[in-house]
């Protein structure tokens, strides 16, 4: 767990999850820890950002959420790692408007636009959230849940590139590392 330097919330150093509530019979469904809910510190802490990579992620994310109308969440960086085969991640708190975003250990190797899609994406996740908390929570079959998350992914993937063009640019670590120095932005105070 650590405390990012922006937002001052901790962030998970674990990619341990915890179910909130059970899902409908045959979905599966789990939780990344809030900052709230911290687990103690066992296991391997996941440290594949510097400060100033974790940092710019986590501006950037609020910038978007900022644009997508989001401002009343509570968006933040996990330093769980998403899984290999996925760019990110988004697991919304059921019942709270808190959310994690998980990004893939390589995210720096990736383009520029790639990664504003990608944050652009997972969070139009979160636009739909409540859309998605009914179907997951009410009792539906398994391939009506499947067909559900395939028809959604389209969605969000077709309306995230549309957006792409109307998005900023993702922030830099070497950003970051200026504003720091400099004491401007957000780091101001320190």
């Amino acid at each position: 767990m650590r405390r990012s330097a922006v937002t001052g919330r901790y962030i998970s150093a674990r990619g341990d999850r915890t179910p909130d509530e059970s899902p409908a019979p045959g979905q599966v469904e789990t939780r990344d820890w809030h900052p709230d809910e911290q687990p103690n510190d066992e296991g391997e802490r996941i440290t594949h950002f510097t400060p100033d990579e974790g940092d710019a992620i986590q501006l950037y994310i609020d910038q978007i959420k900022d644009l997508l109308g989001l401002g009343q969440w509570d968006a933040f960086l996990s330093l769980a790692a998403a899984e290999e085969t996925t760019n990110a991640s988004v697991h919304p708190v059921y019942g709270r408007r808190v959310v994690p975003i998980s990004v893939n250990k390589d995210w720096w190797s990736y383009t520029p636009d790639k990664q504003r899609n990608t944050i652009v994406h997972e969070l139009l996740h979160v636009v739909h959230n409540s859309q998605t908390e009914v179907i997951r929570t009410a009792p539906t079959s398994v391939w009506m849940w499947r067909t559900f998350e395939r028809e959604t992914e389209l969605m969000v993937d077709h309306l995230a590139g549309v957006l792409d063009q109307y998005m900023p640019m993702p922030i830099t670590p070497a950003e970051v590392a200026q504003m720091r120095a400099a004491k401007t932005g957000p780091f101001a105070g320190e």
